[in-house]
């Protein structure tokens, strides 16, 4: 029987997170959700969920980010983790979550969202294109120069429990 949507509950954490890995393969072979995107997967709170039984079947998440535009902060909810099983697609699950989710991130007082994806597939839930999305690859050779950087460390990700706690605590 399916439910929802609805808000998403700690219990629910790990079949979001099997969910997840299930539709972003890439991500799965690259160590998995929460390794390669752990900011997306700690605010419990900010996902709209359908279950079938106690398995989450479709899920639309948003994390709490705040920008700065000429010195004010700007509060923004980074859409994230949109995703339905395949065997439960085409049933309008997700029109339901995002349809939440806006509803959701307008109540609680965000500027705007951000949502990377197909503007056709998004566009008529209200979000267009808009800007340009800048990648920087910053690794030792960026930062070989005459004057070495000072104040903090460069090391790799390696999604250990003590670096997670840190970013959970940055986050918090």
């Amino acid at each position: 029987m399916i439910q929802g949507p609805m808000r998403a509950s700690v219990n629910d954490a790990d079949s979001v997170l099997e969910l997840a890995d299930e539709c972003f393969p890439q991500d799965r072979d690259a160590g998995g959700i929460l390794a390669c995107w752990p900011h997306t997967c700690y605010q419990v709170t900010n996902r709209f969920i359908m279950k079938d039984g106690d398995k989450v079947v479709s899920h639309v998440g948003y994390a709490d980010q705040t920008i700065l535009v000429e010195g004010n902060e700007i509060k923004v909810a980074g859409v994230t983790l949109v995703s339905t099983l395949p065997a439960y697609r085409g049933q309008g699950f997700m029109t339901q979550l995002l349809k939440r989710s806006i509803q959701a991130i307008t109540e609680e007082g965000y500027a705007f969202s951000d949502l990377g994806g197909d503007r056709q597939r998004y566009g008529r839930f209200g979000w267009e294109n808009a800007g340009r999305e800048w990648n920087f690859r910053i690794g030792k050779r960026s930062l070989d120069d005459r004057k070495a950087p000072t104040g903090f460390q460069v090391t790799p990700y390696q999604a250990s429990s003590k670096e997670i706690d840190a970013i959970i605590a940055i986050h918090d």
